[in-house]
């Protein structure tokens, strides 16, 4: 008679236990705005980011480089041997919003769009060359 007791309360327990919902114990996690907030308007997600100093593009989904090898695009996981020492942190960058394979298809309308600005070299001091004179 006990055992019967027993296990019928913790059925009705059990019952009781799992109609309650769970979010009421467990914390949800923050992490940026709400769903419906929007982010500059829209959620965009950057995909490509495009060099205009060397003419290439680098996949952030694929993490591969496209780059021009003669008159074909090449994607590859390396740059080019010509760029390889080149260091890219440095260089201008730009973040396209484009979800396809091959953002190169634009590469025209890139380049006429971010144009690379050269950047004017100082020019060099010349040493002073005059003698001086001590005056006694």
């Amino acid at each position: 008679m006990k055992t019967r007791k027993i296990v019928m309360s913790s059925v009705v327990l059990w019952f009781l236990l799992s109609i309650i919902p769970l979010s009421c114990s467990t914390q949800k996690k923050v992490d940026g705005p709400p769903p419906w907030a929007p982010a500059h308007g829209y959620r965009a997600q950057v995909r490509h980011i495009y060099f205009p100093e060397y003419n290439i593009y680098f996949d952030l989904k694929r993490n591969v480089y496209m780059f021009m090898s003669g008159d074909n695009w090449v994607v590859g996981v390396n740059l080019p041997p010509h760029l390889a020492k080149e260091n890219l942190k440095r260089a201008a960058k730009i973040e396209l919003e484009l979800n396809i394979d091959d953002p190169y298809r634009f590469n025209a309308d890139h380049k006429g769009k971010y144009k690379v600005q050269v950047k004017a070299t100082p020019e060099k001091k010349k040493p002073n060359k005059e003698k001086k004179i001590k005056y006694n």
